[in-house]
């Protein structure tokens, strides 16, 4: 009986009690709504990338929803100097650019918005593994054929044995 009684006194406490019931039912409602807004601005990010003298397998496997790619066309000079990068992000409004010289790939990023460098970043990282992905995967099939055709031949010659 007196538990009962204790548990109905702190019941009516919490009732009559502002604070504590704006606490629980408005301060969640709030804060939910806040983290709405904050996740919500994140998912529409889009930015625009510049790509010169890149495989176009590589850039195929970049296309991800909210990067731009486009291509430059290939100076005539092989001089690729940070001012003709940095000119060609400022003047067109682009977040990076991506060139490939000598089989190596130079990305200079803008700078300008955290979200599109980690965009463009995380597309490069993603395509690169699924290129090389595919890499491995023909290696393996080449290697499972010539395994087949040396087990060939060597049953062949064991059979005239």
């Amino acid at each position: 009986m007196r538990t009962i009684a204790i548990i109905r006194r702190i019941l009516t406490e919490l009732l009559r009690d502002k604070r504590t019931l704006a606490l629980m039912f408005a301060a969640p409602l709030l804060i939910l709504t806040l983290l709405y807004f904050l996740f919500q601005g994140a998912g529409n990010t889009s930015a625009d990338l510049a790509v010169q003298s890149v495989d176009d397998d590589l850039v195929s496997a970049m296309q991800v929803d909210g990067l731009h790619i486009h291509k430059i066309p290939e100076r005539q000079t092989t001089d690729q100097s940070s001012n003709y990068t940095e000119r060609i992000i400022r003047d067109n409004d682009y977040a990076g650019f991506l060139c490939q010289n000598d089989g190596s790939l130079h990305l200079t990023l803008a700078g300008a918005d955290e979200a599109q460098s980690g965009l463009i970043l995380q597309s490069l990282k993603a395509a690169q593994a699924e290129l090389s992905g595919k890499a491995a995967s023909a290696t393996i099939a080449s290697q499972a054929a010539a395994l087949t055709q040396l087990e060939s031949t060597v049953a062949a010659l064991t059979s005239r044995l």
